[in-house]
Formats: C-alpha cells, structure tokens, sequence
C-alpha cells in the first residue's frame, strides 16, 4: 500500500533519560540540533515540534537538568523548531539504583510518555493515519541523515508500524514506531527495561503482529560491536576518534567505509576485568590448564579464618585493586573467580562486604563452582544490591557420573548450593555448561532440568588454551574472515600474584607470560591498559604471536 500522507504526522523524540556517566558538552548539543534542524527542513511529513523525554524532576541530576536547558535553548535560536519536555513517571529508588549499574527505567513508561505527548486527540476508529514517532538517543555521536531519511522512506511508503536499521553501529540512527501500535507495546512490555533495543526486544515476544521494515547496512558491522553513544568515557573516546571524519552528511557507504579503516581507536578502556582472589580450588575442571592450589584443607577452608592464605588476595589489596580499575575507567563489569574458586578464599565475606562499597561503581560476576560457600559468605552475597552482582555456577552436567568425570567430587554440595541460591540469595542466578564432546548429548537434559526455575542457563563454548588442551570442541564456530581479538580490545586479566594479562590463554599457558602488561601491584592501571596496545596493533595486521594464531577464543566476548 502507498501513502501519499499528510503532513507533519511523524514526531521527532529525542530521548535525554539513559544513564550517563559524560556530560553531553555544548559542541555535542548543537551537533545534534543542527541533525535534527536538518532532518526536519528535509521532509515535509515531520513535525517541527521536538518532544524531550526525560527524567522526573525530582531525581534529574544538575548536569542532566543543565544539558536540557542548553539545548533547548539552542533549539529556540533555530527558526520553526519548538520543544516539549516529557518527564518519564518513575520511582526514585529504580532511577538512583540505575544510575551506575545500567538498570533502565520501564520501556512501559517511555511508552505511555510517547503515547500521551504524541498525535493527542487522535483515535483508532477515526479515518486519519496514526502518526508516529522517530526516537532517538540524545548521546547518539553520529546520527546520519541518508540512513534515518531511507528509515522515513520506507515508512512512509509502506506505513510500517516499526522501521530501524540494521548491520550499523549504535548511534548512527534512530527508530520510526507508529502511534497505532503503542497500546499492545505497553500491554506487551511488562517489566522490560528502556534500553537501547528496548522497542525491539518489546516487539519480539509477538514478532508476527507488527508490520516491520529494515535499512540495511552497505557492510555489516555488528562484529564490531560498537556503540557510538557519548554515554561513558569508553564509547566518547572512540567517538572523539571517528568525530574528523563523520558528519551528518556522510552518506552510509562512507560511514562504513570510515568505521572500518579506523579499527585501532575502537581500543579505548577496558569494559570486563577478571581478577583472581583465590589460589586455591577442591575441584579441577577438565578443561582447566593445571596450576593453583587443588588441595586445600575442608576445614581451613570453611573457618572463616579472616587471616588471608599468602595465595590469597588481602582484602586491603582487593580493596587496592578496585581503586586502581574504578580510575581508570567507569562501570566495569568485574569477574571474581576465573581460575580457582572464590568462595575458597580465606575471608570471603570480607571479600564480598569490601566488594560492597564499589557496587555505585562496578558490577561483579562471582563465578563458582559452588563448593566451599559458608553461611558467613551467603550473608555477605545477600549484602550487594542485586543489580549490582550475578553469580555464575559452573556445573557441566546435571548427571552425577558425568559431573563426576568432568569435575571431580562435590556434586551434591553444588546442587544443593543452587538450590539454596534459587530459594534465598538476591542476586542474578546463572547455571553454566562448557559444551564439549563428553556432554553434548546431555546439554538437552541440562537445559530442561533448569527449565522454569528461578535460573537462567549458560552455554560455555569450550576453549583448547590455543591447542595446549585436547581438542573436545562440538563444531567451529569461528567466523570465516579472523579478525582482531574481542579480549584484547576489551578486556584485562589479572593474575593472583597481580600480573595483568589480555586474556586467561596468555595467563595460565606455562611460557605465555611474556604478554605481560605489568603488575597491580606495582604499575599505574593506565600504563598497563596502554601496555597492551601494541599487542593489538599487532592483530590489526595480523601479525598473530603464536599463542593468538593457535587460539579461537578471538571472535567471543563477555561484556
């Protein structure tokens, strides 16, 4: 069907309320007044008037308060543009909690703002087309007027009901949704976060109802995983980076083109560190390079004995550690375990009661495997808030004989500890299997045994540590054209005697640890992050060291 359309039924959105943790500057501002100036003088069916969603007063932070008076006052000096403020309903409790850990307020309530602010007077039962509305991030660094002009197009010409793009970044457009479709959308949100895929995820639990149309990307670029959002340090670098070559007219092909020459700046800080607490573990997972300590006493082991092990990490020096991260780069997303087993540590509540004072900051994975947790240590889990941490367990195999030959002993103190998990911790709950040979055909009964309960279940891609482990793998996984190494570009490991890696392959490979960054302990965080570009650069031209050419860890990430 063809539209020939009214005009001026598509209302632009320009959504202030995502968790920031950078100031939108003034250079930024008027970059995105001047998109939206353009946009709107470039197609006749878009309304002048700007609708602002953004937090409720009373808990709007004095910057956020001071990027909306600039930018409406930027958009005032602009001729036949206008503004509408519209606080998002919510609760200070869910807005406060969010503002570090990423906790968003209800797509239910972006939606039911949108849906009062936008087309008022219209009815279903009128003859009239639905207007719609066009949001947009107001941290987006680099949205394109071709790419959001051909979202328009589509919707105009198809009167699709949800229009988005699809192979680009985050950042370079928004997304076209028809008011006709917001009741269902509210009725279907439930408790689904406003995030940046939140109208999607919203659409996915009924797919089939909703008339959809796609932008596709002249080049895929998903693998990149980019995010050009001016929301953290992390993303705003890489922004800085891309910022002499985009602008609004830069047509798609040119973005691309751009985006992929410009690889070595999508390095900036680390998002996901794991950090080892513990040297010591009851169990030795087969598909574990051998080291650390497997034979600790029971008794030493659950006494609660606040005096640390020399191979344990102090809580003084964990406290150090996390200063140390929290400097250098915001929300860091922090996995106690890796290697040996967390709860092993021989004051793992202080652990967790100093991990506890970070949680504004930092969000924590504990992986475990479930041995060794004492009651002192549940109370203490129970202590961080619980978007703050998830815990992992690893398990591999709900057959006792199969665990047995994966793992070693301890499977009914782990299953009873998820059991406990499921009916008293506050935390996220995740049940984990490494896929491998020896489990493949139990992962069905794996998943189903954890089916409806209060626990999502993870499937683990089985790691060789660059071929120095049999090869147990299912099938390849990795893509066709290599490119640089997620873990590199994203991510530290630090060793328990505070050595800092890239990744666990470089760590626990016996004659690997020439890819050492530097020390915690002893070395600023900046010099060692800034220590393994070279590294990186040397993957840009695949110019593979031979534990990185032997490795197909590459392609997979974390956070």
């Amino acid at each position: 069907m063809k539209n020939s359309g009214p005009s001026q039924r598509v209302f632009p959105v320009v959504n202030f309320s995502h968790p920031r943790t950078v100031k939108l500057d003034t250079a930024h501002l008027q970059k995105l007044a001047t998109f939206l100036r353009r946009f709107v003088e470039s197609h006749d069916s878009v309304h002048p008037r700007l609708i602002l969603i953004v937090s409720p007063e009373e808990i709007r932070s004095s910057r956020e308060q001071a990027e909306i008076t600039e930018f409406e006052t930027l958009i005032s000096t602009i001729d036949g543009l206008s503004v509408k403020t519209a606080p998002i309903p919510g609760t200070a409790e869910n807005e406060a909690a969010g503002r570090h850990t990423g906790k968003k307020a209800p797509m239910s309530s972006l939606l039911k703002t949108m849906e009062h602010h936008v087309g008022e007077g219209y009815s279903p039962e009128s003859e009239e087309l639905p207007p719609a509305v066009f949001h947009f991030w107001a941290d987006a660094a680099f949205l394109n007027l071709q790419v959001n002009s051909e979202i328009l197009g589509l919707h105009e010409t198809y009167l699709s009901e949800y229009v988005f793009a699809e192979g680009f970044p985050g950042g370079v457009s928004g997304v076209l949704v028809s008011r006709e479709i917001f009741p269902k959308l509210i009725q279907d949100a439930g408790e689904l976060p406003a995030t940046r895929d939140g109208f999607f995820n919203v659409i996915l639990k009924d797919i089939n109802a909703y008339d959809i149309e796609t932008v596709v990307s002249p080049a895929d670029l998903r693998m990149l995983r980019l995010e050009l959002y001016r929301d953290r340090t992390l993303n705003s670098l890489i922004c800085d980076s891309l910022s002499p070559f985009l602008n609004e007219h830069t047509t798609a092909e040119d973005l691309c083109a751009v985006i992929e020459e410009n690889r070595s700046a999508y390095r900036s800080l680390p998002a996901h560190i794991m950090l080892e607490i513990s040297g010591s573990r009851r169990q030795h997972p087969s598909y574990l390079p051998s080291g650390g300590n497997d034979s600790v006493p029971e008794s030493d082991a659950s006494a609660g004995d606040p005096t640390a092990a020399a191979e344990d990490v102090s809580v003084k020096n964990f406290r150090s550690i996390l200063d140390s991260i929290v400097k250098l780069v915001e929300d860091p997303v922090i996995t106690l375990g890796a290697r040996n087993e967390p709860a092993l540590h021989r004051d793992f509540p202080g652990i967790l009661s100093a991990a506890a004072e970070y949680t504004d900051k930092v969000s924590f994975v504990i992986e475990t495997s479930g041995i060794g947790w004492t009651p002192r240590a549940v109370e203490a889990l129970n202590g961080l808030p619980r978007e703050s941490v998830n815990l992992i367990v690893c398990l591999d195999a709900v057959d006792p004989q199969l665990y047995a030959a994966l793992r070693g002993s301890g499977y009914e103190e782990a299953m009873g500890f998820i059991d406990l998990c499921i009916r008293e911790l506050n935390c996220g709950l995740y049940v984990q299997a490494v896929r491998m040979k020896d489990n493949e055909e139990h992962l069905m009964n794996f998943y189903n045994h954890w089916k409806g309960r209060d626990v999502e279940v993870i499937i683990q891609k089985y790691n060789d540590f660059s071929q120095t482990l049999p090869d147990r793998k299912v099938t390849d996984l990795s893509p066709l054209n290599r490119h640089e190494c997620w873990h590199l570009k994203r991510e530290l490991y630090i060793r328990l005697d505070g050595e800092v890696f890239a990744c666990p392959n470089h760590a626990l490979i016996p004659g690997e640890e020439t890819f050492n960054f530097g020390n915690v302990y002893t070395d600023n965080m900046n010099s060692i992050w800034e220590a393994g570009r070279h590294l990186y650069l040397r993957h840009l031209e695949d110019d593979l060291p031979e534990v990185c050419r032997k490795c197909d860890e590459w392609y997979t990430f974390n956070f």
